[in-house]
C-alpha cells in the first residue's frame, strides 16, 4: 500500500512517502536555477558540483559540471517533478 500524499490542514502541511522526494526535487531545481541565473549558492554547501551529484543520484543520468550540464539536469528533474506531482494525492481539511 502506497502511503504517499500531501495533507494540508489549518496547522500546516504534511508530506509522506514520495511527496518528500517531490519536495527535494523542487528545492534542487530552484537551487540550480538560482546558481545558473545569478551565480549565488543557495547555501554554502550547495556547490554546483554537489547539486549535480544530487541530480545524478535522483535521475540516474550523468551531467557535466557546466552551465549546459546544469540546464540539462534542470530539464530532467522537472520531468521527474511533474510525474511525481501528478501521482501524489493532495488532501485538505
Amino acid at each position: 500500500m502506497d502511503n504517499s500524499g500531501i495533507h494540508q490542514s489549518q496547522g500546516g502541511t504534511t508530506l509522506t512517502g514520495d511527496a518528500i522526494e517531490l519536495f527535494r526535487i523542487i528545492a534542487l531545481v530552484q537551487a540550480l536555477k538560482l546558481y545558473n541565473s545569478t551565480g549565488i549558492l543557495m547555501t554554502r554547501g550547495a556547490t554546483p558540483k554537489h547539486l549535480l551529484n544530487l541530480a545524478m543520484d535522483t535521475t540516474k543520468k550523468t551531467f557535466r559540471n557546466s552551465k549546459a550540464g546544469r540546464e540539462a539536469a534542470i530539464l530532467e528533474l522537472e520531468k521527474r517533478r511533474d510525474l511525481l506531482k501528478a501521482s501524489i494525492p493532495v488532501t485538505s481539511d
